[in-house]
């Protein structure tokens, strides 16, 4: 009975393992910034380069990295052929970031990166800081297709704790269809199907407008930031 105990246990484990792995597959990045020059934000992938708006340089995870003042800083990434968009795919987008001051009562959120807005035509993905009813800032994933207008998931501890932390969000198509929120490689999922997201809209950092005054702006740090599909 001891012996068939262990090896239920080792089953049980090693599944749990394979499973975790299903969500972590090899991916070819469609964008990577690595954020070294506070003047453009260079893409090493295929020339996805961004504008800069009131960003200045700090040490990031990986050599320079940006920081975003929380009243004019933001990205723009222009995307007119929607390249960077996943349609039907899987895909996950990644930033890094640390910061101390969670988002005011009054403004709720920082956006950190997006590709459209929940009105935008064609969908839209997202990922920004929540501030929670205790004030804890936690991290929201978002997801608008075809199938589905907004699919979401909030998770994680407090990440105002002026740490680098590694921000994953991610939709899989297998079934059943999930969206994923990976904080520094703890995994959290819900079960959605979101369908096709495509639209001509740029990918912002650290704001949800591209133009004018910044809407949700992000105040910390951010480094080494891409878009992915398997």
């Amino acid at each position: 009975m001891v012996r068939f105990r262990i090896l239920f246990s080792i089953v049980l484990a090693t599944a749990a393992v394979l499973l975790f792995a299903s969500t972590a597959t090899a991916e070819t990045p469609l964008a990577s910034w690595d954020m070294e020059d506070p003047g453009v934000m260079t893409d090493s992938i295929d020339g996805h380069d961004g504008t800069t708006t009131a960003i200045s340089s700090i040490v990031g995870v990986s050599g320079a990295g940006y920081a975003f003042d929380g009243v004019s800083s933001r990205v723009v990434v222009s995307n007119p052929d929607g390249d960077l968009n996943p349609g039907d795919q899987d895909f996950s987008f990644t930033v890094h970031v640390r910061f101390t001051e969670a988002p005011s009562v009054k403004q709720g959120t920082y956006d950190l990166m997006r590709k459209g807005n929940s009105t935008t035509p064609g969908g839209y993905w997202k990922t920004e800081v929540v501030r929670a009813d205790d004030g804890a800032s936690r991290i929201g994933c978002y997801f608008g297709g075809s199938a589905n207008a907004s699919a979401k998931r909030v998770a994680g501890d407090d990440l105002a704790d002026g740490a680098w932390h590694t921000i994953t969000c991610k939709r899989t198509t297998a079934a059943p269809q999930k969206i994923w929120t990976i904080i520094d490689g703890v995994a959290a999922s819900k079960t959605v199907t979101v369908g096709t997201i495509a639209n001509s809209d740029p990918v912002l950092l650290g704001s949800k407008t591209a133009t004018g005054k910044v809407g949700d702006p992000y105040k910390g740090w951010m480094d080494e930031v891409s878009i992915s599909i398997p």
